[in-house]
């Protein structure tokens, strides 16, 4: 489980999946699955993506910019996949109510924060 505030976009929470897994070797390309289809990655994968044969219906979304409330309300399942080659694919769901950091976690995190897993 993962606190992830409004202010927080899709790369922090990417990196916080991440170091929940210990993983240490980031260079693989990863990116998240809206439930509607729409891709949310970096730059130059969403222009490759978008440029392929199969290429997406829709822009992809640049995972550095938009913030993860934005996009997902409460009760939303999405994907997050690392290592596109090897398909290190997770589901996230969004709790229906919203945890309070202090109470939860002792503090305000400045970016998503792994609590419980």
């Amino acid at each position: 489980m993962f606190a992830v505030g409004p202010s927080h976009t899709f790369l922090q929470f990417a990196d916080a999946i991440n170091d929940a897994f210990a993983r240490w070797d980031r260079s693989h390309v990863s990116m998240f699955t809206l439930a509607d289809g729409r891709t949310v990655t970096d730059d130059e994968t969403g222009a490759e993506l978008a440029a392929s044969i199969g290429g997406p219906l829709t822009v992809p979304i640049d995972m550095a910019r938009v913030k993860v409330a934005r996009l997902v309300e409460p009760g939303a399942e999405f994907q997050f996949t690392f290592d596109l080659g090897d398909g290190w694919t997770h589901r996230c769901v969004v709790e229906e109510e919203k945890v309070d950091p202090l109470e939860v976690l002792g503090i305000r995190p400045t970016a998503p924060l792994s609590y419980w897993g």
